[in-house]
């Protein structure tokens, strides 16, 4: 308990969940009890029948998963859809808010403090940018690039900015629940931190991230995951709330003291 006193190890402590999740250390016992699930690899072979699949050099594997799981690159079982690129001469008074990297916060939530709007009359014409509750949502630029929100709850309507990624998952082999926690695991944000273009600034594009390569349980399993994640991140959300109320009552000490020492 010593340990978290400090929101930084908390922060630790969440990238370690996620990288056990993906590497399936999570739901080692949850394989011992349920041994006939269907393979991954089944799931694969079915979309392959249909569309193909990339192949994989062993060089770019950074680890042995477990029997019943595969590798497969991101383009195969997921899209990345891009929003329009809007210009100053777009933005109005009030309307539709224009979703940006600075609107889009890790907890899902979307600040509109600082926030441009095209008109309202040019829904129909941005009908493919339009950002829904529950879209999973990640900065492709800037000092936070790879910075991911799962938009919380239903705004309105919104639209994409281009330098924001939306990511869709090919709900057939990979649920988008799991790919949000291969987005936030560090295997995929290191990924993405070796592909970044250092250009005015750092921003990665839809081909390099279409070329990672990401580790797909079977179904079953990756709902089980998502299920222990969400559970083990919500004990860090008690620890994080615990160290708040904890530091609030050292200041309402402190002021106390203070008080009495001058008064």
């Amino acid at each position: 308990s010593s340990f978290f006193t400090e929101k930084k190890n908390i922060k630790s402590l969440r990238e370690t969940i996620l990288q056990l999740a993906v590497q399936g250390k999570l739901t080692a016992k949850w394989r011992e009890k349920n041994p006939s699930v269907e393979n991954a690899s089944e799931l694969l072979k079915r979309i392959e029948a249909e569309k193909g699949l990339q192949n994989i050099d062993e060089n770019e594997v950074p680890y042995e998963l477990n029997p019943s799981w595969n590798w497969a690159k991101f383009i195969d079982v997921a899209t990345l859809r891009h929003g329009h690129q809007f210009r100053q001469y777009d933005f109005v008074e009030e309307g539709i808010p224009v979703i940006k990297i600075g609107q889009c916060k890790s907890n899902g939530t979307l600040d509109f403090s600082k926030c441009n709007y095209i008109d309202s009359s040019r829904k129909q014409e941005f009908k493919n940018d339009l950002v829904f509750q529950g879209h999973l949502l990640m900065a492709l630029t800037g000092g936070t690039l790879g910075k991911v929100t799962r938009v919380d709850k239903d705004y309105g309507v919104l639209v994409q900015n281009y330098r924001v990624g939306n990511f869709f998952a090919d709900e057939r082999v990979i649920s988008l629940d799991f790919l949000n926690v291969i987005l936030e695991s560090e295997l995929f944000q290191g990924l993405v931190r070796e592909r970044i273009n250092e250009n005015a600034q750092p921003n990665i594009g839809k081909d390099n991230i279409e070329k990672i390569i990401m580790p797909i349980p079977p179904k079953e399993e990756q709902k089980a995951i998502v299920e222990k994640v969400n559970s083990l991140m919500s004990l860090c959300d008690t620890l994080e709330q615990q160290i708040e109320n904890s530091q609030t009552q050292i200041e309402q000490l402190m002021q106390s003291c203070l008080k009495e020492v001058f008064a």
